[in-house]
């Protein structure tokens, strides 16, 4: 990526707090640093856009669930579909999504064709193992992190106990079976 383009990256996470802008980038470079031998040249920097924006939704609250608005955020500032798709389905957001109650529907929009669940499996690897100030660590430290910053009774929280499994697996390899 060119500097003018970690400068529209930077302004783009300039609403997000310092922390999460860390943790952030963070994912960003474990996915960039993977991208290199297991993804598709032509995908690459899709992915990795994806990785670093995964939790722009954050700094645009819409529908209360940050996966599905920074998808309808970058899809309005121009973001290629492949990039609106990794964000809206990033790190299991489809559990999240029945807790909070919302429909399938919600995700209609940032369908794409061709089903990569390795890209999948490399953005939820790379954020289930970077805690919150872009530190490394364990999945079931950042589970127990992200469980103890919301507390009992917050629906991030029922989240994380439905996901656990789904998580802790896929948080152990970036390749999955690649």
């Amino acid at each position: 990526m060119g500097d003018a383009t970690l400068t529209v990256y930077a302004d783009l996470m300039a609403g997000l707090t310092p922390t999460r802008q860390r943790h952030s980038v963070e994912v960003g470079r474990k996915v960039a640093s993977r991208a290199v031998q297991w993804i598709d040249p032509a995908l690459r920097a899709d992915v990795i856009s994806a990785a670093l924006l995964h939790d722009i939704g954050y700094a645009h609250p819409n529908t209360g669930m940050h996966a599905i608005d920074g998808a309808a955020f970058l899809r309005r500032h121009g973001f290629r579909d492949l990039v609106c798709h990794l964000v809206a389905h990033h790190s299991c957001s489809h559990i999240e999504a029945a807790v909070r109650g919302l429909p399938e529907s919600v995700y209609e929009p940032y369908s794409i064709s061709e089903a990569r669940p390795e890209l999948h499996r490399l953005i939820t690897w790379a954020d289930m193992t970077t805690g919150p100030t872009g530190e490394t660590v364990t999945v079931e430290e950042r589970l127990a992190e992200i469980e103890s910053r919301y507390g009992e009774g917050d629906p991030v929280t029922e989240f994380i106990a439905r996901a656990r499994a789904e998580l802790l697996a896929a948080g152990q390899s970036p390749s999955g079976s690649m």
